[in-house]
């Protein structure tokens, strides 16, 4: 118990001095992770914050059946994607962004792009 308050802590600390350097400008996140996989990321969690996302948002009732559902702003997409990006909850822009940081053209990164590259 004591080893797992101890790497809490330890977290907890490394992500505070993470964000305290990235908002001092003494670390560029842009130059670790691709642009795009980062501006997607960032806008993800902004929409995410102000409860605007258009996938959380979306929660169409469906039947595992259906293979495709549309969504707002992107159109018709497949509903396991749906289904996967929604069942991952709170982890929805890492997980968008893990794609993109793999491939620029997976079907996830594509519609993360769609939502959430501002143009």
């Amino acid at each position: 118990m004591k080893l797992k308050n101890i790497l809490g802590s330890a977290l907890g600390l490394f992500v505070l001095t993470i964000g305290f350097l990235v908002q001092q400008n003494y670390l560029d996140l842009k130059k670790i992770f691709p642009s795009s996989s980062y501006e997607i990321y960032m806008n993800c969690n902004d929409q995410m914050k102000h409860n605007v996302c258009a996938i959380m948002n979306t929660k169409a009732g469906f039947s595992d059946e259906v293979k495709q559902i549309y969504l707002p702003v992107v159109g018709p997409i497949n509903a396991d994607i749906y289904r996967q990006l929604l069942g991952s909850g709170l982890q929805m822009c890492q997980v968008v962004r893990d794609h993109c940081d793999q491939n620029l053209k997976s079907e996830i990164c594509q519609i993360g792009q769609v939502l959430y590259l501002k143009k």
